[in-house]
């Protein structure tokens, strides 16, 4: 496009923001004037800057198309560059805007039909548009009209938007293709044989363009307006944490848990009282009256169970604990249930004299084979429920 071109575009609009700014003027100044009754508790919070802010967004964008107008005619390539760099500054300006006015009215006419309900949460109060019209007109207050006023307004805001942003894009695109641009004496920066310049360009472009993109992301995209919104927790509560200090809204429900004294009986790594003296009832008053495929099926409960019944590591401490939980005359010789003799002899295998570990596996076998155990009553109920289905045939067991 050339710079007539962009004149007459720019001309084009000037009545239309004209209309606008003159507009939200009135609209703006009546609001201040009366702010006791338009601006309170039992209305959106954003009546008072979004009126205040398209007024001046408005007017500002009104008078610097003006100004853009007469500049467009000299057709200059770094001026052009510069009025889409300002036009795009204006619409992040006024995307906000558009963003509060539009959580106090609708955004279509036929939705002015329920004006005298519009956002009313009690019966009894009346809307903000019917206030509104009472105030404009106590004869014959038209809240209805008002609305379709508001709405009129904020659709052609949201149109000027769209018009300044292909404004800015077009302008800058005309401008820097132009082979009379220069950028810090240098004639087309972005050419191939000057990549170092190209580089400036687009940093100092994406710079400027980044208050632009943020507020659009921010006020357009829900998802990205969620993820701002968790990575701002995330660092508060990432500096809350490097200070020592718990966040405001998890203070108040999180309280310190007691800090018991450290315990090592029989050297395990638990360390809450309950569980030792849990793991202490099991091993002495439960284990030691059950018959040895019960207490496999019993360390199948948990890891702290199993590891209370067969410890693992330094069994030079756990020798008395291993007799304890083992088949042998000087243990249980005895089953729990039957009350039968279980460990009558013991067959000892030796191991590989070669092996590594010089270990010995002893083979226990009952007294009578046909007076094992039919049923295996389960575990306590303190412990759970734990399946019993060991092998019945063959007692197992490793010791140094």
């Amino acid at each position: 496009m050339s710079g007539g071109s962009f004149a007459f575009s720019r001309f084009s609009i000037i009545l239309l923001l004209g209309n606008l700014a003159w507009t939200t003027r009135s609209n703006s100044l009546f609001v201040s004037k009366h702010a006791t009754e338009l601006i309170g508790p039992q209305f959106n919070s954003n009546i008072g800057r979004g009126e205040q802010t398209m007024y001046i967004g408005l007017t500002f964008c009104f008078w610097y198309n003006l100004v853009a107008w007469i500049l467009s005619i000299l057709d200059s390539c770094v001026v052009q560059v510069y009025i889409g760099l300002i036009d795009l500054c204006i619409v992040a300006a006024l995307i906000p805007a558009v963003y509060w006015q539009g959580t106090y009215i609708p955004h279509w006419k036929s939705t002015c039909q329920n004006a005298a309900s519009w956002q009313v949460s009690n019966a009894s109060d009346e809307s903000w548009f019917t206030v509104l019209a009472k105030l404009q007109k106590p004869a014959e207050p038209d809240p209805k009209g008002c609305c379709e006023k508001y709405v009129e307004t904020w659709i052609l805001t949201v149109v000027v938007i769209v018009l300044f942003s292909i404004f800015g894009i077009l302008n800058i695109r005309s401008g820097t293709k132009n082979d009379l641009f220069t950028w810090c004496r240098l004639k087309r920066p972005w050419s191939t044989d000057m990549i170092q310049s190209k580089s400036f360009l687009r940093t100092l472009l994406k710079y400027l363009l980044l208050p632009f993109y943020i507020i659009w992301h921010f006020f357009v995209f829900p998802r990205t307006r969620a993820k701002w919104y968790f990575w701002y927790r995330y660092c508060v509560k990432v500096i809350y944490r490097h200070r020592g200090r718990r966040t405001p809204s998890t203070a108040s429900l999180i309280q310190d848990n007691p800090q018991y004294e450290k315990n090592t009986i029989f050297r395990d790594k638990h360390s809450d009282r309950l569980s030792r003296l849990l793991m202490l009832d099991i091993s002495t008053l439960v284990a030691s009256n059950l018959h040895y495929t019960d207490i496999q099926s019993l360390s199948l409960a948990s890891s702290h169970i199993r590891e209370t019944l067969f410890p693992t590591g330094n069994i030079r401490h756990h020798t008395a604990h291993f007799r304890l939980n083992s088949c042998n005359q000087a243990g249980k010789t005895r089953c729990w249930h039957c009350q039968l003799q279980i460990c009558n002899f013991r067959r000892v295998v030796d191991m590989s004299a070669n092996s590594v570990t010089h270990r010995r596996l002893f083979i226990y076998t009952p007294a009578n084979r046909a007076a094992q155990c039919a049923t295996r009553i389960p575990s306590p109920s303190l412990l759970g429920r734990v399946a019993a289905n060991a092998d019945h045939t063959s007692r197992n067991k490793w010791s140094a």
